[in-house]
This record gives structure tokens, sequence and C-alpha cells, in this order.
């Protein structure tokens, strides 16, 4: 509690006469404030991206499904799926050294850039990013926001190596319509990540503009 932000563990136990009437209560009390500040630390790393700090993939659904069923009520929320168009070749001229100051950096900008969201932010493998929007998002603030990711992208990275430059893919479902679970979110947000990527990168696509396998792109490019 706030008055009290301690844990205690404490242990009592009861005294009787020859007569089984209770006569006092004996116990003893320890401080376990500190064993427990560190089970929680420990909690919270195994859900952790250890490169980044950012949630990883094994959390990913166990933070988004709950926000998911409170957001039922207002029909509300997105996912989006972000990946760094190019990454290999970051890994390929600079090192894997070089890529995973990269990730960092990111990651960083990703936090920000969704900070007055207050959205989920986690990394779910390899060089792709995932965020959950929970609120009263527009298909408008999606794609606003999709652009300051991008502008952000348009300027260089700077790295120990130098400096680089690369583009991001983003992909967004929608809740409901794409999908009820963080499951059926991701596979629709990671088909939509893809088909701009086939594209040429560096856009946003929504669920609703995946296209049959050979059409022509139908979603936004920066």
């Amino acid at each position: 509690s706030t008055l009290f932000p301690y844990t205690t563990l404490f242990r009592s136990m009861m005294l009787y006469d020859r007569n089984g009437a209770p006569v006092r209560t004996i116990g003893s009390w320890r401080d376990i404030t500190a064993e427990r500040r560190q089970l929680e630390d420990l909690a919270d790393q195994a859900r952790r991206d250890p490169l980044t700090g950012l949630f990883n993939q094994s959390a990913t659904s166990e933070l988004i499904d709950p926000l998911l069923r409170t957001g039922a009520k207002r029909g509300v929320g997105a996912l989006l799926v972000i990946d760094i168009d190019d990454f290999k070749g970051v890994n390929d001229t600079f090192g894997h050294l070089a890529g995973d100051e990269l990730l960092s950096n990111v990651a960083r900008s990703l936090e920000e850039a969704l900070a007055s969201d207050d959205a989920i932010v986690a990394r779910i493998g390899g060089d792709e990013f995932v965020a959950l929007l929970d609120g009263d998002v527009t298909e408008a603030n999606i794609r606003n926001l999709a652009h300051f990711i991008h502008e952000r992208f348009k300027k260089p990275w700077v790295l120990k190596k130098g400096d680089v430059f690369c583009n991001a893919s983003i992909g967004v479902a929608c809740y409901p319509e794409d999908g009820s679970t963080a499951e059926e979110l991701l596979n629709k947000a990671d088909q939509a990540m893809y088909q701009i990527k086939k594209s040429g990168g560096s856009g946003i696509c929504f669920g609703y503009e995946l296209l049959p396998a050979g059409s022509a792109r139908g979603a936004d490019q920066d």
C-alpha cells in the first residue's frame, strides 16, 4: 500500500492450556520486501527483449489479449507491425554489432513516437516490432503516426561505424475488423506489412487493403 510499501511474512501459532482453551498467540515476522522485488524484477526480465528492453514475443499475446477484451466494450484498437527494410544490408555492410545498435535506436524512437498514445511496444524477432494502440484511434490517426515514423526513417541513424539510411514497412490490423485475438491481428498485420515490403517498402498497408496474390499494390508508400 501507499502507507506501508513493504511486504512482510508473518507466522503465528496459538497456545492452549490443558483444557484446550486458547491462552495466547506467539508469532514472528520477517521483511521480505527485497525478495519480492527481486522476484518481480526477474519476472519482468523474462518478458523483455535483452537487446532493446522492449517486451519480447512471448509477452506480446499475454499483454495484448487482456487489452482486447477490455477494448471489446469500446470496439477500438489497432495493431501495427513495423519492419526495417533491408536490415540484412546493414548487417552485411557494418556488421552485426552495428545492426544491434540500429535495433536499439529504432526501439527508442518507436517508444518516443508512441509515448503519448499509451501504446504497448514490443520486438517480436529480428528487425520486426509491434505496437498496440489501445484507445479511440482512427485510420487518420494511424496514418499520421506512420508518417511520423517514416519521417524519422528518412533521417540518418547515427551509429558508431557510420550513418545508416533505411526505411520501414508498416502493416496495420484493426480490432475487431481484422481479428479478435492477438494471433489473428498479428497474422493480418504481418500480411499487410509483407505486401508493402514486396512493393518496395517504406509504406503502410491496412488489413482491408490486402490484395489477392498477383494483384497490383493497393497501399500507400512514402
